[in-house]
C-alpha cells in the first residue's frame, strides 16, 4: 500500500479527484477530517463514564453475559 498527500487549493478540483479516486477504486481518507474524528474519540475516552466502578461494570458484563446465554450459535462452542 502506498500513501500520497496531495495539496488541493480548489475545492472543484478536489471534488474532480474525488470523481477519479471513486472511478478507479482508491480509497481516499480525508486527513483534516481523520484528525477530527479522532480528537473527538480522545475527548470522549478522556471524559470516562460517570460513576462507572469495577462492580459497575461487572454488573453490566453479567447481565449481557445473561441476556445472550440462551442464544443459539451458528457455530459449535468450543
Amino acid at each position: 500500500m502506498k500513501t500520497v498527500t496531495l495539496e488541493v487549493k480548489n475545492d472543484k478540483d478536489l471534488e474532480l479527484l474525488y470523481m477519479l479516486a471513486e472511478r478507479l477504486g482508491i480509497h481516499v481518507v480525508d486527513e483534516a477530517r481523520s484528525e477530527e474524528d479522532l480528537a473527538k474519540a480522545r475527548a470522549i475516552v478522556e471524559a470516562g463514564v460517570t460513576n462507572m466502578t469495577e462492580a459497575r461494570l461487572n454488573e453490566m458484563l453479567l447481565w449481557l453475559e445473561e441476556g445472550r446465554a440462551d442464544r443459539e450459535l451458528p457455530f459449535e462452542a468450543r
